[in-house]
C-alpha cells in the first residue's frame, strides 16, 4: 500500500496501530546505522539516501513489512530467514511479530560496512 505521507513520522502515524511501535524500532535501526544519509520518503515508504541514491528502505505492506535494498544481505543471511519470504534484494516478514530486530540490525551493518557510499 502506497503511502501518501510527505516524511517518515507521518508514514508511522498513518500505519496501523499493531504495526507502528515495530515499525519506530525498525527506524531507529535505519537512523543509527546509515547516519548522514538523508531520509525522505519516496516510492511511497521510508528512504534511506546518499547524495540522491537510494541506500535502503522499509515499508508497511498490506501482507507483510518489508525491507527494501538489502542486496548481498538476502544470501548471506538466508539461513537465518526462516519464515520469511525473500527476493533479490527485498525481505518480507509476515508481521510485526516475526521481525527479528537483531538479525535486522546485523545484516544493515554489513551493508553499511560492504558498500562504502552507503551512509
Amino acid at each position: 500500500m502506497k503511502s501518501e505521507a510527505k516524511d517518515v513520522t507521518a508514514y508511522l502515524a498513518d500505519v496501523p496501530a499493531e504495526r507502528r511501535d515495530a515499525l519506530k524500532r525498525l527506524r531507529s535501526l535505519y537512523l543509527a546505522t546509515f547516519k548522514g544519509c538523508e531520509e525522505c520518503i519516496d516510492y511511497g515508504m521510508p528512504c534511506y539516501k546518499r547524495d540522491g541514491e537510494l541506500v535502503a528502505a522499509f515499508a508497511s505492506q498490506k501482507q507483510y513489512i518489508a525491507l527494501y535494498g538489502m542486496g548481498n544481505a538476502v544470501e548471506r543471511y538466508k539461513k537465518e530467514l526462516t519464515g520469511c519470504s525473500v527476493g533479490k534484494g527485498c525481505i518480507r516478514f509476515r508481521s510485526a511479530e516475526a521481525l527479528d530486530f537483531d538479525l535486522i540490525g546485523r545484516m544493515l551493518k554489513d551493508k553499511a560496512a560492504s558498500k562504502p557510499t552507503a551512509c
